[in-house]
């Protein structure tokens, strides 16, 4: 099983130090259960020194103890850990160790040092201990232990334990404090990736699934004692996305060892990476050996196949019954970008080739988009001896069972009708434009518009014909309708920009020069109106006229 997390980006990290843990201050002895202690001679682990309770104590932790703890970090480069640490009695020159990960503290104390403080005749001394140091694995193992040989005289604890790190920005997993190699602000926020390979992907030479150890009552171990040996190997495979680099990390183990050299090989797809592991430190982690270390591991390597085969052996593991294991085993992985699927670098320039649908614009990938071109229009005006249409503008696709007003054209369905009808208002204008090819080489506009007559009802039915080429699997189209228009529009996607192309569109207007009063133009009436007036202003000019003329005449030859 691979467990697979998505890293959001890689940028440079802030520089305040933000408090992680706090444990023993003030008395608080609550988070006790959370520590492992070992070879303690009382259950009780609480003390009394100078007034304040300390973990440990006289008899409690002396000889053969060890206090560890597993914790777990945010993304982080830089760690601080701070310690009271309480030299109980008369040491004789005698070590006190502080083991984080594999960076060893430690410091001789003495019998003249410090005062009585903690209830006997003996000097204690308190030791404010600070420690910064560089870490950026997610996981950090403490361990603290002492040289001591005895138990009456003298003993060892500590309070107030804080740990602080120094963060990545927000939504960053990886970074470190000189990253500007790899931390680009411009970076894709998803081309990191996290691979976390689960026990069961991991095998021994033979293809038997390697067995597992547990360390401190909580670390899980991969191999261990009496598992891996200075013979054995670790494998695995992993399925990867498209990338340009990725970068191994994780803790090795080291058992039962005498040597302060010993030598590994990591092998990545058949290509042998030799390193060497010094360890800082000797101490008992999860047994009774005095020759345990812990070995952070931080690879990064070049690589651009899609499946990744990784392979671990010691070369050179010196001692007498030597044994190994790993832990927190991360794979980093910088992914191209967006539609590519073999590349140089995260830059979309950098890409070599882009995935199917794809293809390579000016550096760039880019998406091939479907020609939808019209192949054929038809156009008939159907004169209505009934009632008018319920809608005004209706559609329906032949050849393709398409529905909705939002939906996809498919790889297979290269051909279709689409039909729609349109109501025809009185002396209105139909108006329809189509783009013929919007990715063909010559693109061409049709339009056309139709004048209703006045007096005949009747609607226009249009008949388009597309064909679409086989070359993406799909490609989303968009129908907008109402009233008095109807809109036919392809998505388009080229990277995170979205865009529609308009395929088919159909207006239904008035015409301008014509103002609508019920089913009565006033224009019309306007015009008789006109006509009236005028014929009376001429009837009433041509009975004057008469009357005039039979004057005239009339009386005066009666005279």
């Amino acid at each position: 099983m691979l467990n697979l997390f998505f890293i959001l980006k890689i940028v440079v990290a802030q520089a305040d130090w933000e408090n992680i843990y706090t444990a023993f201050v003030n008395d608080n002895m609550t988070e006790q259960e959370s520590w492992v202690v070992t070879g303690a001679r009382s259950e009780d682990h609480i003390a009394s020194c100078a007034g304040l309770k300390i973990i440990g104590g006289y008899i409690a932790f002396g000889s053969g103890t060890a206090v560890q703890r597993l914790f777990s970090l945010p993304p982080h480069y830089k760690l601080r850990i701070k310690v009271n640490f309480w030299k109980l009695g008369c040491w004789d020159n005698e070590v006190q160790y502080i083991i984080i990960d594999d960076i060893v503290w430690k410091q001789t104390f003495n019998c003249s040092q410090g005062f009585s403080q903690c209830g006997t005749s003996y000097q204690d001394y308190l030791c404010q201990v600070d420690i910064i140091i560089t870490h950026n694995s997610e996981t950090l193992v403490l361990l603290m232990k002492s040289s001591l040989d005895g138990w009456q005289d003298e003993s060892w604890g500590f309070n107030n334990f804080t740990l602080d790190i120094l963060k990545c920005i927000p939504d960053c997993l990886l970074c470190n404090q000189n990253s500007s190699d790899i931390c680009q602000p411009k970076m894709d926020t998803t081309l990191i990736q996290i691979y976390k390979p689960n026990v069961d992907i991991w095998l021994l030479s033979n293809n038997l699934p390697v067995l597992t150890t547990i360390c401190l009552d909580k670390i899980s171990l991969i191999g261990g004692f009496q598992i891996l040996g200075r013979s054995d190997l670790l494998k695995t495979k992993i399925n990867l996305d498209p990338h340009y680099q990725f970068e191994i990390k994780f803790k090795i183990w080291l058992i039962d060892i005498s040597s302060i050299s010993n030598s590994f090989n990591i092998v990545i797809d058949g290509i042998i990476h030799p390193f060497t592991i010094i360890p800082a430190s000797s101490i008992s982690f999860c047994a009774s050996s005095q020759q345990e270390s812990v070995y952070n591991v931080d690879f990064i390597y070049s690589h651009q196949n899609l499946q990744v085969e990784i392979q671990i052996a010691p070369t050179s593991l010196i001692g007498s019954n030597p044994f190994w294991a790993i832990f927190d085993f991360n794979l980093y992985v910088f992914r191209c970008s967006s539609h590519c699927i073999k590349c140089s670098g995260y830059l979309k320039t950098q890409c070599e080739i882009c995935a199917e649908d794809w293809f390579l614009d000016n550096g760039e990938c880019n998406r091939i988009q479907n020609p939808l071109q019209i192949t054929k229009i038809q156009f008939r005006q159907i004169v209505q001896t009934s009632i008018s249409l319920s809608i005004p503008i209706q559609f329906q696709f032949q050849e393709i069972e398409i529905s909705q007003l939002s939906g996809f054209f498919y790889r297979e369905q290269n051909k279709f009708q689409l039909d729609v009808q349109i109501q025809c208002n009185h002396n209105g204008l139909v108006k329809t434009e189509m783009h013929v090819c919007h990715s063909c080489q010559s693109q061409s506009i049709y339009a056309q518009t139709f004048q209703c007559q006045e007096s005949i009802q009747k609607f226009i039915k249009l008949s388009i014909q597309f064909q679409k080429q086989n070359i993406t699997n799909e490609e989303q189209y968009l129908i907008s309708t109402s009233t008095t228009q109807f809109l036919l529009q392809q998505i388009q996607q080229i990277f995170s920009n979205i865009s529609r192309l308009q395929i088919h569109y159909i207006l239904q207007q008035r015409n301008k020069g014509w103002k609508y009063c019920g089913n009565f133009h006033i224009a019309q009436l306007i015009n008789s109106l006109y006509f009236l007036i005028l014929f009376q202003l001429v009837f009433k000019q041509m009975k004057s006229i008469i009357l005039f003329y039979i004057h005239q005449n009339f009386f005066k030859k009666k005279k």
